[in-house]
């Protein structure tokens, strides 16, 4: 929420009936802005402020992330778009959208060496490897105290 001479505006999820992002008032006077329209809203906004918009693209999921070998680790394999020399833009956009998500799940990654201590630690049978990836997401490290 931002206020400018005593009026608020409010930025919210829309609620039950509608999907998507409310703007405006507490009043509750506003607009309701689809899912699909948010990168035009954001452009638009950055534009009336001066800026450039940002570039907004499609987020794969993890799981094809992980599926098409982008993530190694906690390390992201720039080459999984096994891409030489020059493409075309749609590609270009597709493989740009693919490195910034891989960085983004790749930078909360656990250490995979920290991962096998703390499976082994868990269960010597190595059967709970996405308990210890969720217990190093959360924040545990180990203190060598």
């Amino acid at each position: 929420m931002t206020s400018l001479n005593d009026r608020k505006l409010m930025i919210a999820a829309s609620g039950k009936h509608f999907t998507g992002v409310w703007l405006g008032e507490p009043d509750f006077s506003g607009w309701h802005f689809a899912p699909e329209d948010l990168p035009e809203l954001v452009a638009a906004l950055y534009q009336a402020a001066g800026q450039e918009a940002p570039i907004i693209l499609p987020r794969p999921s993890t799981e094809d992330l992980r599926a098409h070998g982008w993530i190694d680790g906690n390390r992201v394999n720039a080459d999984a778009g096994r891409v030489a020399g020059t493409t075309t833009p749609g590609v270009a956009r597709e493989l740009a959208a693919c490195l910034a998500a891989a960085a983004d799940v790749a930078q909360v990654e656990p250490d995979p060496e920290q991962l096998k201590q703390l499976v082994a630690l868990l269960d010597p049978w190595a059967t709970v490897e996405a308990n210890a990836r969720a217990v190093l997401a959360a924040g545990y490290t180990r203190s060598e105290s």
